[in-house]
């Protein structure tokens, strides 16, 4: 299952290109894309994508936007069952999971409570390892 925020990263980033950045139009047509990619109609979605390319002619740099967010929702097609993951009850999104990594690693416990990525010398990863298992 592919994580639905990145979905719609990629769907930004065609109405990115056909739309004028901040346009209200483009949050609705990210709005019923989205829908319709939840609903099991990422292939609809990528026709639309590459239909508004083509008939508003974008410029080779647009085009590339567009073409991206389609050629992604096909090479993950088989992963976008999102009909069958709500049914089930499955988490589509892994936004919670990620924060609660994130704040367990950038704040390990004990008074050594460095960030992630700053030095921690010899023995920093397995310590941060450690922390991370607590």
């Amino acid at each position: 299952m592919v994580d639905f925020i990145h979905v719609l990263e990629y769907l930004w980033g065609a109405a990115w290109a056909s739309f004028v950045e901040g346009a209200a139009e483009a949050e609705a047509w990210v709005r019923d894309k989205a829908i319709e990619v939840l609903a099991g109609k990422a292939t609809l979605v990528v026709a639309a994508i590459r239909r508004k390319a083509t008939y508003h002619k974008l410029s080779p740099d647009r085009r590339g936007k567009a073409d991206r967010a389609a050629n992604y929702l096909i090479n993950k097609a088989a992963y976008l069952d999102y009909p069958t993951a709500l049914s089930k009850g499955w988490p589509i999104a892994t936004g919670i999971i990620e924060g609660a990594c994130r704040h367990i690693v950038a704040d390990p416990p004990g008074p050594d409570r460095r960030r992630v990525g700053a030095p921690r010398g010899r023995g920093g990863a397995q310590a941060t390892g450690a922390a991370v298992q607590r």
